[in-house]
């Protein structure tokens, strides 16, 4: 499903938080010289701190690799069926796993943003619904109104809105855009 590449930057590479996914990889993976830069409308691109790049990340359901995607989960679960799933391109490793649930027509649980009314969960803390476990996190950061965390959710859990709890803390599912 997955293929394993090295990226060596030969120069300084800036990598636009506009309609931009840096291909699941963290910024550091590009490079000493790599900076994450957003679109100012005013003055154009401008560099943004770790916190503003994976706030951004986070906001947009940006997954990175080896933190928020790992071998065991399946595209289908990241939720970027348009643009990670080709089913026309012919034979490739993990052909049939994804092809099953593409015939079957879903998975159990989906990535997505969640907003927390408090500070960051740990990555793998357990969100629930009631007393049930729904989910678990696996990035967050602080932001302005508490924190915003990326996790798997079962699909009971997937309604925006939906009230949460992590850590004790309430928090909610953010609405899929």
């Amino acid at each position: 499903i997955r293929e394993k590449v090295d990226v060596t930057a030969t120069g300084p590479v800036d990598l636009a938080l506009v309609n931009a996914d840096f291909g699941g990889l963290p910024l550091w993976a590009y490079g000493p010289s790599a900076r994450a830069v957003a679109l100012d409308s005013v003055s154009g691109l401008e560099e943004v701190t770790p916190e503003a790049f994976h706030a951004l990340r986070i906001a947009r359901r940006i997954p990175l690799d080896g933190i928020d995607v790992e071998e065991r989960n399946l595209p289908q679960e990241v939720d970027r069926n348009a643009s990670a799933i080709s089913f026309t391109k012919g034979c490739y490793l993990g052909q049939e796993p994804v092809a099953r649930i593409d015939a079957l027509g879903r998975v159990n649980r989906l990535l997505r943003t969640i907003e927390v009314e408090g500070p960051p969960p740990a990555g793998g803390a357990d969100l629930l619904a009631g007393d049930k476990v729904v989910g678990r996190v696996t990035s967050s950061v602080a932001v302005e109104a508490g924190a915003l965390a990326l996790g798997y959710l079962r699909r009971e859990a997937l309604d925006g809105g939906a009230a949460l709890t992590v850590d004790g803390v309430a928090a909610r599912v953010r609405e899929v855009v």
